[in-house]
């Protein structure tokens, strides 16, 4: 075998650009997405007793999710064991979380005044 038959030889991007083309239009049957193709959600189960049905200008509340804890730097989160706590439990984390909320919320408000005003003093310089 002479050394010229395992050499590499470069391949054109005309070439390349086929054989990625090949790749972004592989069969609909192994599960991959056409980049052209619209994806669909799946088909609505209506009988679902568990999903929520709401109609549009509808409200709903998430209190049963328990309260939205403001986090130091504007993020948010739950409590993840809100079912697990007793009435009382949840009664005395939401007076506490709220006056905390309320508290982080006109910090971060402050915070945002601040930054604001800097910026117009940097731009009229």
């Amino acid at each position: 075998m002479s050394a010229d038959s395992t050499a590499t030889k470069p391949i054109s991007t005309e070439k390349i650009h086929n054989i990625c083309s090949e790749d972004n239009n592989i069969d609909q049957n192994d599960g991959t997405n056409h980049p052209d193709e619209i994806l669909l959600l799946p088909p609505n189960d209506s009988t679902d007793p568990s999903i929520p049905r709401i109609k549009l200008g509808d409200t709903i509340t998430f209190e049963e999710m328990g309260p939205v804890i403001i986090n130091a730097d504007g993020s948010t989160r739950r409590i993840d064991n809100w079912d697990k706590m007793t009435k009382h439990e949840q009664e005395v984390a939401w007076r506490r979380i709220s006056k905390r909320n309320e508290a982080r919320r006109a910090a971060l408000l402050e915070q945002q005044k601040q930054a604001n005003e800097h910026a117009s003093r940097n731009d009229s310089n």
